[in-house]
């Protein structure tokens, strides 16, 4: 491990520079177990928040569909109908009704996806919102805990990209082990060469936290 000279900051890596406050003056440590930092540095701990981002974004797929479909598949089958069809095959009522139904069904489908995009957004950003200010407030308060060993869980398929949680147990208290499990992330690997992650935790409230590989 490495801490840095001017912010204390330590970085289970080596870098040119300090990702937290961009000094090039370093200590090597040889520590690599468990460690307790109580103190955050002067400005916090720099947090990624990407994995919280792409839930937030992947709702987006509703309303492309279907402004995809407003925009761009109902002008299309009017245009195929007034010049590729002859229109004496429409020589029923039943067949105009066929032909109103099917465009309502595709403008109805059109409003729909558009709906579902904007309920979507209601319910994600407040979450994400509400995360963002609680990790925020955290890196500049919690306590962080760094290389716990750790555990990972398969939670769902996206667009055939795997999404894991990364789980901890941590004992404040002996005998009394608590399990932690990160938001779900978005990665296409997990893990790092020690095998480690990091653990931010309010040390007044065990249930306000956050884990990635390396907090710094």
């Amino acid at each position: 491990m490495y801490i840095c000279n001017y912010c204390g900051r330590y970085l289970k890596k080596e870098y040119e520079k300090c990702p937290g406050c961009g000094s090039k003056s370093f200590k090597q440590v040889q520590n690599y177990e468990e460690m307790i930092i109580k103190t955050p540095p002067q400005n916090g701990y720099k947090i990624n928040y990407s994995n919280y981002k792409h839930g937030k974004k992947s709702h987006w797929d509703w309303l492309i569909s279907g402004l995809i479909v407003l925009v761009i598949l109902i002008p299309t089958v009017f245009i195929i109908l007034n010049n590729f069809f002859d229109k004496s095959i429409f020589t029923t009522k039943i067949d105009y009704v066929f032909l109103f139904v099917f465009t309502g069904a595709i403008i109805i489908f059109g409003f729909i996806e558009v709906k579902k995009y904007f309920d979507e957004s209601k319910r994600i950003r407040s979450p994400y919102d509400k995360n963002i200010a609680r990790i925020k407030k955290l890196s500049k308060t919690g306590m962080l805990i760094k290389n716990l060993k750790y555990e990972v869980k398969l939670v769902s398929e996206i667009a055939g990209k795997s999404v894991y949680v990364i789980q901890v147990r941590y004992e404040f208290e002996k005998g009394n082990p608590i399990l932690f499990e990160s938001e779900p992330k978005y990665l296409t690997a997990l893990g790092r060469d020690d095998g480690t992650v990091d653990l931010l935790v309010d040390p007044d409230d065990y249930s306000n936290y956050f884990i990635d590989f390396e907090i710094y």
